[in-house]
C-alpha cells in the first residue's frame, strides 16, 4: 500500500455527513497519523457525530483514536476520544474542525484498516412532550478552545429517537421549565459568560431561556459551595432555587418567570448535607433531602423547612442509619399538581433505585421499582414533570460495563404505577465501548430530564434507534440514517 495522502493537517481529508469510509493507514510495516476535517458552511451551529475503528481484537492490532481541533496548528483541542470509540461534538457556524486519528495503543500493526462513519446533523425540531436534556460538565480545554458549551439533545421518547440538538449549551445538573416554555438553567462550567464576580464568595450565572432557547436573562446567584439546583414551583409557575453544598448551611429563593432573582433566605444549619429539594404548593413547606452523618452509620431523610416560622417541622420521612454505601440516597424530589411528593433514592452498593410518593404528612402512598435492561451507573437517576398532571418522569443511565455504550432509559411513569412510555437513547458525549459501526448519534450525558413544552428548533439528525443492548466488541447494528 502507498503512504497514506491525509498525513497532515493541510492534506485532510474532507468528511461529509452520512458516509462510511475504510482507509488502509499503513505502508511497509509503518501506521501512520491521519487527518481529516469538516467545515461548518452555514450560518448556524451544527453538531458531528464521528464513529472511528480499527481491527477490532485483541493486542497486537490497529486501535484507533481520535483529536479533534479547530485550528489547522492542532491548539485547539475540542474532543479527546477512546479507541474504537464514538463522540459527538458541536461544530460552530463557520468553522472547520480537524480530526487526528492515532493509534492507541501507539506503535505499527500489519494491517492498519482505519474505519469512519459520519453523520452531521440539519435543523430539527422538537414538539411538546418531547424531551430536553442537556450534558453535564465540559472541561476547560473545550472553553479555551472557543466553545460556549455542549450539544444538549432533544429525545422523541415514544420511539427511542433522537431528533436534533441545540449544538452549543451551558452544562450542568439541573434545571427546569415553565408551562409556558420558559427554563431556567445554570451555567456551571462558566462557558457562556465566566462566573459572577465574588459578591462576597462564588458564585453561578443562571440563565433564563425562551422556547427556542434564546437567552432572556441572566441573573448572577451566590454559592461558596457546590452548584445551585432548581426546581418548577407549578401554582405560581416560579423557579425554587437552592444552594447545595458539603456544609450544612444552605440558602434558598426564588426566580420569577422574567429571570429575577427574590431575595435570599438562609438556612444555617440543615444538619447534614443537602442533595434535593422542591416546594409546596401553598408554599408552607421546603422540602430537602438530605445526608446526616450518625456516628460511623448515614441516615437519609426529607425534612421539613417550614416558611413561615423558619424552623424543622417533622420529618417527612427518615431511613433507618446504616452504611453509606448500603443505604439510599436522595437523588431527587418532585411536588405534583395534586400536592403528594415524588421522592428518587439511589443505593451505590448495588446500584438500586426506587421511587417513592408520599402525602405532605409523610404517609407513604406508592414505592415504584422498575426493571432495567442492563445493570445501573453509578450515575445519580433523576425526576422530571410532566405536563400530563398525573405523572412524572424517571431518567436512569444504563452501565457501561455490560457494555451497553453509555445508554439513558428514559420512563414516563403515571402515579398508578402504569409505565406511560419507555425509551432507551445514547447518552454520553463520547463512548469507551469498542465497537464496530457504533450507534451514532448521542445525547448529552446528564440531567435533568425536562419534557418540552412548546415546539422547540433545534440542530440535528432524526435517528430512530433500534439496535441491541449488549452487543459484543465485535459488532452489532446501528443507526440507520438517509439525509
Amino acid at each position: 500500500m502507498p503512504v497514506p495522502s491525509n498525513t497532515t493537517p493541510a492534506t485532510a481529508i474532507v468528511l461529509v455527513s452520512g458516509t462510511t469510509i475504510l482507509q488502509q493507514v499503513d505502508d511497509s510495516g509503518t501506521t501512520y497519523t491521519v487527518y481529516y476535517k469538516y467545515t461548518n458552511a452555514t450560518v448556524v451551529d451544527q453538531v458531528i457525530s464521528i464513529g472511528h475503528w480499527g481491527d477490532l481484537g485483541g493486542g497486537g492490532t490497529y486501535h484507533p483514536d481520535c483529536n479533534a481541533y479547530l485550528d489547522e496548528l492542532l491548539n485547539d483541542d475540542v474532543v479527546n476520544s477512546f479507541p474504537d470509540g464514538s463522540f459527538t461534538i458541536p461544530v460552530p457556524a463557520g468553522f472547520t474542525i480537524w480530526f487526528e486519528f492515532e493509534p492507541n495503543p501507539s506503535g505499527n500493526f500489519t494491517p492498519s484498516n482505519l474505519n469512519l462513519k459520519t453523520l452531521v446533523g440539519p435543523a430539527g425540531t422538537a414538539v411538546a412532550g418531547d424531551v430536553f436534556i442537556r450534558s453535564a460538565s465540559m472541561a476547560q480545554f473545550q472553553i479555551d478552545a472557543g466553545l460556549t458549551g455542549l450539544h444538549a439533545g432533544f429525545i422523541r421518547a415514544t420511539g427511542s429517537a433522537i431528533i436534533g440538538f441545540v449544538p452549543q449549551f451551558i452544562t450542568g445538573e439541573s434545571g427546569d421549565i415553565l408551562a409556558n416554555g420558559r427554563s431556567l438553567f445554570a451555567d456551571e462550567a462558566g462557558s457562556r459568560n465566566g462566573f459572577p464576580p465574588p459578591n462576597p464568595s462564588f458564585g453561578y450565572w443562571l440563565y433564563l431561556f425562551d422556547g427556542q432557547f434564546l437567552q432572556l436573562a441572566q441573573t448572577a446567584l451566590e454559592s461558596s459551595n457546590a452548584p445551585p439546583g432548581m426546581r418548577t414551583h407549578l401554582p405560581t409557575q416560579t423557579f425554587d432555587v437552592l444552594t447545595y453544598g458539603s456544609g450544612t448551611s444552605v440558602k434558598y429563593g426564588s426566580v420569577d418567570a422574567t429571570g429575577a432573582l427574590g431575595t435570599l433566605a438562609t438556612i444555617a444549619n440543615t444538619g447534614g448535607l443537602a442533595t434535593a429539594h422542591a416546594v409546596d404548593a401553598a408554599r408552607s413547606y421546603l422540602y430537602l433531602g438530605m445526608r446526616f452523618l450518625s456516628g460511623a452509620n448515614f441516615i437519609t431523610k426529607v425534612r421539613r423547612w417550614n416558611l413561615s416560622t423558619l424552623v424543622f417541622d417533622s420529618d417527612l420521612f427518615a431511613d433507618a442509619a446504616g452504611s453509606f454505601s448500603t443505604r439510599f440516597a436522595v437523588t431527587d424530589i418532585l411536588v405534583l399538581a395534586d400536592d403528594t411528593v415524588i421522592v428518587c433514592l439511589f443505593k451505590s452498593s448495588n446500584r438500586s433505585m426506587e421511587v417513592r410518593r408520599y402525602q405532605g404528612d409523610g404517609t407513604l402512598l406508592h414505592t415504584y421499582t422498575f426493571t432495567f435492561a442492563t445493570a445501573l451507573s453509578f450515575v445519580d437517576p433523576r425526576l422530571g414533570y410532566s405536563s400530563q398532571a398525573d405523572a412524572f418522569w424517571v431518567l436512569n443511565h444504563l452501565d457501561d460495563f455490560s457494555n451497553s455504550g453509555g445508554f439513558s432509559d428514559i420512563r414516563k411513569v403515571q402515579v398508578s404505577g402504569t409505565e406511560l412510555i419507555v425509551s432507551i437513547t445514547p447518552d454520553v458525549q463520547q463512548s469507551d465501548t469498542r465497537q464496530a459501526d457504533p450507534p451514532i448519534p448521542y445525547t448529552s450525558d446528564s440531567c435533568p430530564i425536562i419534557e418540552l413544552r412548546a415546539t422547540q428548533a433545534g440542530s440535528g439528525p432524526g435517528c430512530p434507534l433500534t439496535f441491541p443492548l449488549g452487543t459484543d466488541s465485535g459488532g452489532g447494528s446501528g443507526c440507520q440514517v438517509t439525509l
